[in-house]
């Protein structure tokens, strides 16, 4: 006697295992992007960490001034110029659509060096190594440098400017070489409250 009737429909079978393997995938979605973001914030405070510790160490040499300049992309350069920096790609940011490509043009001048487009983060000019240990100095680019400076939460995870981490957070490197996580939703962040007359170096973009 034949047994074929017994069998189960092979396509039944395929349909059950394959919706079961798409409810796991979607199942794992918040966490797999939970653990992408860490990894891309845990970068970006990598390379803010490094931008301000390079600063430092030019300062050294200049009096106890950080870099200075018309925009964020010109103060950097100097750090390039003046071989505290070979790689310009940590100006940048994983989630940033502002990147250097590590073109930086022929020395001494490096005018191709964090060109327009390069740089993710801003900054505070006239720092020195006599301001405030938790004196702001670099940071996630806002939406403009008129104050108070604001970001936008509700673009988190879009590659623009003004964007956030989850929790409306930005990367922001101080003077004493440490770097935070900060929610700026927060009435009382470190950016909240720049004193009147505090110059705000520009990222430089395309229109």
């Amino acid at each position: 006697m034949s047994t074929d009737s017994k069998r189960p429909i092979p396509w039944l079978r395929i349909a059950f295992l394959l919706g079961i393997t798409v409810t796991l995938w979607w199942l794992a979605q918040p966490s797999h992007g939970h653990v992408h973001e860490k990894t891309h914030y845990q970068k970006a405070t990598s390379n803010c960490r490094q931008i301000v510790s390079a600063m430092k160490l030019w300062a050294e040499d200049h009096d106890g001034a950080f870099p200075d300049g018309a925009t964020a992309n010109a103060a950097f350069r100097q750090l390039i110029q003046d071989d505290v920096i070979q790689d310009e790609r940590i100006f940048g940011c994983p989630t940033s659509p502002y990147n250097g490509d590590n073109n930086l043009g022929e020395p001494p001048e490096f005018h191709e060096a964090v060109a327009v487009n390069e740089n993710h983060w801003m900054m505070i000019a006239g720092v020195t190594e006599k301001s405030p240990d938790l004196t702001p100095v670099v940071f996630e680019n806002a939406l403009s440098t008129i104050l108070p400076l604001t970001w936008g939460p509700e673009r988190k995870g879009l590659q623009v400017r003004g964007s956030t981490w989850t929790g409306g957070k930005i990367v922001i490197g101080f003077k004493d070489g440490s770097v935070a996580l900060v929610d700026i939703t927060r009435p009382d962040h470190p950016l909240a409250h720049l004193p009147p007359g505090t110059r705000v170096l520009d990222i430089e973009t395309t229109p």
